[in-house]
């Protein structure tokens, strides 16, 4: 069966998933990590399930549906803007017969797999979030083709906005001055003006309204006390450190986590007589960026009234330095990680790009009951291992070096053990990070 690429899964764990593995995408040959989202894979492959490859599809299509044929119980040709497409032999009915928005009427993005027919479909959105944007970038140039000069003589400056669309689309407009303090925002949009090489859009900004953590009910459809509306709407912002922010528009099902944690969420937007959430701006929620350090050492730089503080991590293996932002003593007392600490960090390529959370040990022991690759015993209970675990010993020299799962042994003889969790335990948490000394 064919494999429609979703947001949760594109990137690095691609990379890995086909690594060594000759992948041909539209005529060109690509790694996993360039595959993209709503991109269909075929692994082809003999007799013997030998010498595979992969050939990927990318084709969608966009609009208004104007007929289920025969029936929306018993689908089998979805008609777009009066043009026929047959559902693929993999294609799941239900989602058609189950969902209240995949209907004549409504607006959805098929995916076509390698025989043109359909292998996917996605919804459209609750009536109204189709308004909403996230501001990837905002810049201005001096126009040098036009005879209309301001009054100082100089070129007339000419204003862009680049816009995330609520359907993933990406669209740079012209606004009427600069946006640039929208960026990374999400905002509402009305295009006042149409134009030949681009149109003029009015934006109104949408203040960010959520700060803490939130539990997450993939059966339910639930995030903290909220359901999510069929159809919702939810930006994730990946990368900030380019002059364009990379995001992309993921759905409830792309997230993986049993919690998102404090920052991620920025703004919950409800509608309806439920009241479901139907818009959220998250960052990072898919934890593409996100790692744990060791703090190994830290200075503090300032005067009586503000510091900064200088860290020195050990992230995965590698030595990072991150200088935070001035600070007043008050705050440093309340926020200041300590010594010796793990932290959970968002990097921005094999830099640290900020420090998120402090992380407490939950349990700590002198004897190791079981060790193995994915999994350790102590006090008599059982922590699984997360995929992106890293153990941090203390040497003689008072040095810090990351080791392997293997080099822990059972009984006594490693010295003290501390394991560090991801979310609670009760809540699925794992193991990101054993300190050894």
């Amino acid at each position: 069966d064919p494999e429609v690429i979703t947001a949760s899964n594109v990137g690095i764990s691609l990379g890995v998933k086909y690594s060594g593995l000759i992948i041909d995408r539209g005529g060109k040959y690509v790694t996993g990590s360039q595959i993209e989202v709503n991109d269909v894979v075929y692994r082809i492959s003999d007799i013997w399930n030998t010498n595979a490859y992969l050939i990927v599809y990318e084709n969608t299509i966009k609009g208004k549906i104007t007929s289920i044929l025969p029936s929306k119980m018993s689908p089998d040709i979805i008609e777009i803007d009066g043009n026929s497409y047959t559902l693929d032999a993999s294609f799941n009915k239900y989602k058609i017969k189950n969902s209240d928005t995949i209907q004549v009427g409504e607006t959805v993005k098929l995916v076509l797999g390698n025989n043109g027919k359909v292998v996917d479909i996605i919804s459209s959105f609750v009536k109204g979030t189709e308004n909403y944007v996230l501001v990837l970038n905002a810049f201005s140039n001096s126009n040098r083709n036009t005879v209309d000069y301001i009054d100082s003589g100089k070129y007339k400056k000419e204003y862009y906005v680049t816009l995330l669309h609520a359907d993933g689309e990406k669209e740079t407009y012209l606004s009427e001055r600069s946006m640039l303090h929208l960026k990374g925002k999400l905002a509402l949009y009305k295009i006042i003006k149409t134009g030949e090489d681009y149109d003029t859009v009015e934006l109104q900004i949408v203040n960010n309204n959520a700060l803490k953590s939130y539990k997450i009910n993939k059966d339910e459809r639930m995030i903290g006390n909220d359901y999510v509306a069929d159809g919702a709407v939810l930006f994730n912002i990946e990368k900030t450190y380019n002059d364009e922010i990379e995001a992309s528009v993921i759905s409830f099902n792309d997230i993986s986590e049993t919690r998102i944690m404090d920052g991620a969420v920025k703004y919950i937007h409800k509608s309806g007589d439920f009241m479901d959430i139907d818009v959220m701006l998250l960052d990072d929620a898919l934890g593409r960026n996100t790692a744990y350090g060791l703090v190994t050492d830290m200075s503090v730089i300032g005067n009586e009234y503000v510091v900064t503080e200088k860290y020195t991590l050990l992230v995965n293996g590698q030595m990072m330095t991150y200088i935070g932002r001035t600070m007043t003593y008050a705050e440093r007392n309340r926020t200041a990680a300590s010594l010796w600490s793990v932290v959970r960090i968002k990097l921005n390529e094999n830099n640290v790009d900020s420090i998120k959370e402090i992380i407490s040990s939950v349990d700590s022991s002198r004897e190791v009951q079981a060790v193995d690759s994915s999994r350790i015993r102590i006090n008599d209970k059982v922590y699984s291992y997360h995929n992106n675990m890293t153990i941090y010993k203390l040497t003689s020299d008072l040095s810090w070096k990351a080791i392997t799962p293997n080099e822990l042994k059972k009984g006594f003889d490693n010295g003290n053990v501390s394991l560090y969790l991801d979310r609670p335990l009760n809540e699925g948490g794992k193991v990101v990070a054993i300190v050894v000394r």
